[in-house]
C-alpha cells in the first residue's frame, strides 16, 4: 500500500473514494457533507462504527477523539470494510490533537492493520484492491502541518504497522509450518534484511551455556530447541535494552496434555517470541538510538518417550532446582 502526503486540499484530490472521520459524533463539523443522509442511515458515529454511503463515493467512520487511540481503530475499522471491494485509491484529510502529527502516524498504523489478511492456506483469496493513500494535509481544526515532520510519521507509521503484520504471520503460521528452527530461519532473514546480528544457539551450544529447563521442555519433540539472539548496536547508544519472548512454537501440554479444545490456537504460543522478532525488525528500521537485544526460546512442547515428567527436578542455568508439578507450566521454565 502506497501513502502520499499532499498540501492541495482533499476537494482536489483525485481518487475513488473519499474516506471521512466524524469526531466525537459532530455531524456538523464541515467535514461531514452528507448529514441528512447519514441520520437518515442511522449513523451514529460512534467509535468504529462505519457508513459507506456507495452513490456518494464516500466512506464514514466514528472516533470518540482525536486521541491516538481512537483514531488508530477507527482507520483499521474503515480499510476492513472495503476488504474486497473494488476501490483502487481513496484520500483523506489530516487529524490531529491540537496538530500533534502522532495522530496522523497512528491514523497511517490504523490503514496498514486493518487492511491485513493472513490467507496462505486458503484456496480462494479475498485480497484488498486498495493501492494507493492520499493524505491531504488540510486539518481537521484548520491547523497548518510541516510536511517533512508529517513525511517522518508516516515512514514511522509504516514501519512499526509491517513489523506488527511480520509479528502477526508469524503467529498464525501453522506448527507443521513454524517450528524451533524454521523460527530461527525467519530471524536470521530478517536480520539479513535490517543490518541486525543474529545468532542462533543450537543444542549443544544449549547445553554448553547449561540451559537444561529449556532443553527439557523441548527434548520430546523431533524438533530441536533454538535459542534466538538477535542485536541491534548502535554507535554512542543512549542505554541498553534486553527483551525476552516465549517461543513455543507449539504447546501440546506435554505429559500433562491439554483437553483437545484448549489444544486449538496453541500455535499462538509463539506469540511473545514473534512479538520480539517484530519489535526488532521496527528498531533496525528506524535506528533507534538505543542497543536492543532480543531472545527469543523457540521450543516445541510434546510428548513421547523421552518427555520431562511432573516430579522430575530440573536444574536451571543460575543453579536453581525447579521441581515439576505440571508439564504445561513450560513457559517460565523456557524463559528461566
Amino acid at each position: 500500500m502506497n501513502f502520499e502526503l499532499t498540501i492541495a486540499k482533499t476537494e482536489d484530490v483525485q481518487a475513488d473514494l473519499e474516506l471521512i472521520f466524524v469526531i466525537d459524533s459532530n455531524l456538523k463539523h464541515h467535514f461531514v457533507q452528507d448529514r441528512k443522509l447519514l441520520k437518515k442511515a442511522g449513523f451514529r458515529a460512534q467509535q468504529d462504527e462505519v457508513c459507506f454511503l456507495v452513490e456518494k463515493d464516500r466512506l464514514y467512520v466514528g472516533a470518540d477523539s482525536l486521541k491516538s487511540s481512537s483514531l488508530r481503530t477507527a482507520a483499521a475499522s474503515a480499510l476492513k470494510t472495503l476488504l474486497g471491494k473494488p476501490h483502487k485509491s481513496i484520500k483523506v484529510s489530516t487529524y490531529t490533537d491540537s496538530g500533534c502529527t502522532y495522530s496522523l502516524r497512528a491514523m497511517i498504523e490504523g490503514f496498514i492493520l486493518g487492511a491485513y489478511t493472513f490467507e496462505s492456506y486458503k484456496s480462494k483469496k479475498n485480497e484488498s484492491k486498495l493501492k494507493h493513500i492520499t493524505v491531504s494535509l488540510e486539518e481537521y481544526n484548520g491547523v497548518e502541518l510541516d510536511i517533512e515532520k508529517a513525511s517522518k510519521q508516516v515512514h514511522y507509521a509504516q514501519v512499526i504497522a509491517d513489523a506488527t503484520n511480520f509479528t502477526r504471520d508469524i503467529v498464525n503460521t501453522t506448527p507443521e509450518d513454524c517450528y524451533p528452527d524454521v523460527m530461527a530461519s525467519i530471524a536470521e532473514g530478517m536480520a539479513e534484511d535490517t543490518g541486525l546480528t543474529c545468532k542462533v544457539l543450537k543444542t549443544k551450544e544449549l547445553k554448553k551455556e547449561k540451559m537444561e529447563t529449556l532443553l527439557a521442555v523441548g527434548r520430546a519433540s523431533r524438533h530441536r530447541s533454538r535459542v534466538i539472539h538477535l542485536t541491534h548496536k548502535p554507535k554512542k547508544a543512549k542505554l541498553k535494552v534486553t527483551l525476552v519472548g516465549k517461543g513455543l512454537t507449539y504447546d501440546s501440554g506435554g505429559l500433562s496434555l491439554k483437553p483437545a479444545d484448549y489444544m486449538v490456537t496453541m500455535k499462538s504460543d509463539k506469540s511473545g517470541g514473534s512479538a520480539v522478532l517484530g519489535i526488532m525488525k521496527a528498531v533496525a528500521e528506524m535506528n533507534l538510538p538505543i542497543e536492543v537485544h532480543g531472545f527469543v526460546g523457540a521450543v516445541e512442547n510434546m510428548i513421547g518417550g523421552d518427555a520431562y515428567k511432573p516430579d522430575d527436578v530440573l536444574v536451571a542455568k543460575n543453579g536453581k532446582t525447579i521441581e515439576i508439578r505440571n508439564t504445561d507450566a513450560e513457559g517460565r521454565l523456557v524463559l528461566a
